[in-house]
């Protein structure tokens, strides 16, 4: 009878396990899943900032940029003045405090002119 009793202990405390693990696997996935839309939010208010900036005339030389190069069909749509972009290059580096190492400052200059 002892026997038994302390073989259902093992048994209810086995299971009491498996439960917790697969709650922590369930809250493992849920994170996973709420940082990845958290991650994908702050990436679309940064893009539609952006935009609204440049409708506005308020872009700053980062927005140009990344509208220039982006290839997403929505942002096809605003019509930006293309300028110079040594100028861009400068008002970031200006504007973000970029310290250019020599070398790869000067690679990237001659690619832009």
């Amino acid at each position: 009878m002892k026997k038994r009793r302390l073989d259902r202990e093992r048994e209810k405390a086995l299971r009491q396990e498996s439960i917790v693990a697969e709650q922590r696997s369930r809250e493992r996935e849920y994170f996973k899943q709420w940082e990845s839309q958290e991650d994908s939010f702050h990436l679309n208010q940064a893009k539609i900032r952006s935009t609204i900036r440049i409708q506005d005339g308020r872009a700053k030389a980062i927005d140009l940029l990344a509208k220039y190069i982006s290839t997403e069909e929505a942002d096809q749509q605003l019509a930006v003045e293309m300028h110079d972009p040594q100028k861009f290059i400068e008002g970031i580096i200006s504007n973000y405090s970029i310290k250019p190492s020599g070398l790869g400052f000067a690679r990237l200059t001659r690619c832009l002119c």
